[in-house]
């Protein structure tokens, strides 16, 4: 009886194996940020690198195909940003697995974040590219005196969001920043539909920073919005809390 009982159990552990590994699959690239399925294929999202002439390692994007049966690789595209202002490739940031946004006809949108010049030196601006191709498209997210990062694309009832930090130092002490939300038009043109403004790091003021957005099954005139809220602890703004808030899709707070 024991022989048989073990028999089974080895058996089964066996099979649990083989079932694991054939369902493990190599993602090229490193640190794969999100991924889709659609069909028979597997896009999954994740940095590249290169060095560029310098030499210089420079940080890209991929977007690789996977065959959903068997995890063999169909094709792997990259995209590398070159600046004009800095006459030179610079790193391009996919921040979140929310930089991308699943559409129809296997084409995405792609946000990402780049460097850029100014009189100050580097800063950071943000742009939407379609794939395949890797378009950019015209859409208004950034503010060109300071730094610019967007966070996620959300498409919610229809209705295209992007989530941008923005952030200024005012001095060596201050900075000032607010977490966006913006409405995509279908003319590539944003609006403005809800923000929270920090002043500054300095003692009792709080620091906002949207994280994420959600549909309200309940209603679909409202959002939800995921914000975490920091305030001074010993200096630094390490005193927090988790935050759930419900807007309406014109702003105003429930």
């Amino acid at each position: 009886m024991k022989k048989y009982l073990l028999t089974i159990t080895l058996t089964f552990c066996i099979l649990s194996l083989t079932a694991q590994n054939t369902w493990f699959k190599f993602v090229p690239g490193w640190q794969g940020n999100n991924s889709y399925t659609k069909n028979d294929t597997i896009y999954t999202f994740c940095p590249t690198s290169k060095f560029v002439p310098h030499p210089y390692l420079v940080i890209g994007f991929n977007l690789n195909k996977l065959n959903l049966s068997n995890g063999d690789i169909i094709s792997s595209d990259s995209l590398f940003y070159f600046s004009e202002k800095l006459k030179s490739y610079t790193n391009l940031e996919y921040r979140t697995k929310n930089n991308s946004l699943n559409l129809y006809n296997n084409k995405f949108l792609i946000a990402a974040n780049f460097g850029d010049s100014s009189v100050f030196g580097i800063k950071w601006q943000s742009d939407v590219f379609v794939y395949p191709n890797f378009d950019k498209l015209n859409v208004k997210l950034n503010y060109d005196t300071f730094d610019t990062k967007i966070d996620g694309l959300f498409e919610i009832n229809g209705v295209q969001y992007a989530l941008v930090n923005w952030q200024r130092k005012l001095d060596k002490l201050s900075t000032l920043s607010s977490s966006r939300i913006l409405k995509i038009n279908e003319d590539k043109t944003v609006k403005l539909i809800y923000t929270k403004v920090n002043t500054s790091y300095n003692q009792n003021v709080h620091d906002f920073e949207i994280q994420n957005i959600f549909k309200d099954n309940q209603d679909s005139k409202n959002l939800l919005i995921q914000l975490i809220d920091r305030w001074d602890f010993h200096g630094v703004p390490a005193q927090f809390e988790a935050v759930i808030q419900k807007i309406d899709t014109s702003g105003k707070l429930i």
